[in-house]
């Protein structure tokens, strides 16, 4: 519940300093286990009662997510090079071939660099991603780099996109192309947003 408001409080971003109890939730892991099936990731995150319910911040249960412990029960990364828990640089190492000294430092000059100039680090790009499979995905991570580092709707940092795709030509070869109208008919589509989203329950 991101507008979450304890006694009177502003809303809260997370609930780790002001909430003395934990539980675990389990988290959707597709990387591992029976192709339509994956697995689970058992994490912690801090909770608090409302109306009876127990409730937690997006932002925590995001943190849980890509594995950031925070002293809370579960299953969590040993550090950046453990390759046996999602989203760790090693993770995705083995995933992307992109070394994991790589992807920590970029990370870190990202996040330097727009801690330095108040929020002007930029990630700009076409619709390139989105002649592929889980683009909406992309897109996500992207979004979430640039609001967890404070630079979504600052001038000179956030999110620069360019489009691309709706200038191609000739059309016609480019629908033959993305509904791989050469392999087969009628088209087969994937509803890859409401798949994810229901599927992840994010």
């Amino acid at each position: 519940r991101w507008n979450l408001d304890l006694h009177g409080a502003s809303p809260a971003l997370t609930l780790f300093d002001r909430s003395e109890r934990a539980v675990a939730v389990d988290l959707p892991r597709f990387d591992e286990g029976a192709t339509e099936g994956g697995s689970v990731m058992r994490r912690g995150v801090p909770v608090t009662e409302v109306a009876g319910k127990l409730v937690t911040t997006v932002f925590d249960l995001l943190m849980a997510q890509y594995g950031v412990a925070r002293d809370l029960p579960g299953e969590w990364p040993a550090g950046y090079e453990d390759a046996s828990q999602p989203y760790t640089p090693a993770w995705a190492e083995e995933i992307t071939s992109v070394p994991a000294a790589t992807i920590a430092r970029i990370g870190r000059e990202f996040a330097r660099n727009a801690e330095v100039t108040e929020g002007r680090s930029m990630i700009a790009m076409g619709a390139g991603t989105n002649h592929w499979f889980h683009s909406d995905q992309i897109y996500r991570s992207f979004l979430t780099l640039v609001l967890l580092t404070g630079c979504q709707g600052v001038n000179g940092g956030g999110w620069g996109h360019y489009v691309g795709q709706e200038k191609v030509r000739p059309i016609t070869g480019f629908q033959h192309l993305a509904f791989a109208f050469d392999w087969q008919r009628p088209t087969r589509h994937m509803a890859g947003t409401a798949f994810w989203y229901l599927a992840t329950d994010q």
